[in-house]
């Protein structure tokens, strides 16, 4: 009964965000290949005034099985790295745009490394690490850092040996 007061509560909120409009828009260009995803981001329509905002993309990936600690076993869009940092990119004059590279390889040696780290530190050992680095996803984002209101989203599933685009 309570989760689905709480479910409701958040659909209405959700919704209400959803029925604003943006002129914001995303160009999010995927490609994989040769064990490495490209990303390019570009956007367009955002208010020149602003200062304030960034694009921010990461790479998630879905569909993990993994028993965590809060009993959680399935694990969707789990962010695995920040593409250009977590600060974003920031407006350099009138472009407003993302471009780069993950070798796969090195994300999931960069992730191997990391949770052994949180293993010693946290006295844990994982019986398996989700390392997988399946079911992959580009999310590009809009953000206004003054308020954290996200002005627009752009989702790309990586598809290996593909070049995939969303405009929104």
């Amino acid at each position: 009964p309570m989760a689905t007061a709480l479910y409701g509560s958040f659909k209405a909120i959700t919704n209400e965000v959803l029925a604003h409009k943006t002129d914001v828009a995303i160009d999010l260009k995927v490609t994989q290949q040769d064990g490495a995803v490209q990303v390019n981001a570009t956007v367009k329509e955002a208010d020149p005034e602003n200062k304030e905002l960034k694009l921010r993309v990461v790479l998630a990936e879905s569909n993990i099985e993994f028993d965590a600690a809060n009993g959680l076993r399935h694990h969707n869009m789990v962010v695995r790295k920040m593409l250009g940092g977590d600060r974003g990119t920031a407006r350099d004059g009138d472009t407003f745009s993302y471009s780069g590279t993950v070798k796969i390889a090195e994300l999931r040696d960069e992730l191997h490394a990391y949770l052994t780290r949180f293993e010693r530190n946290q006295g844990v050992e994982f019986t398996r690490m989700p390392l997988d680095l399946e079911n992959l996803s580009v999310v590009a984002f809009v953000q206004d850092d003054s308020t954290g209101e996200v002005l627009q989203v752009a989702i790309v599933a990586v598809q290996p040996g593909t070049t995939t685009e969303q405009a929104k």
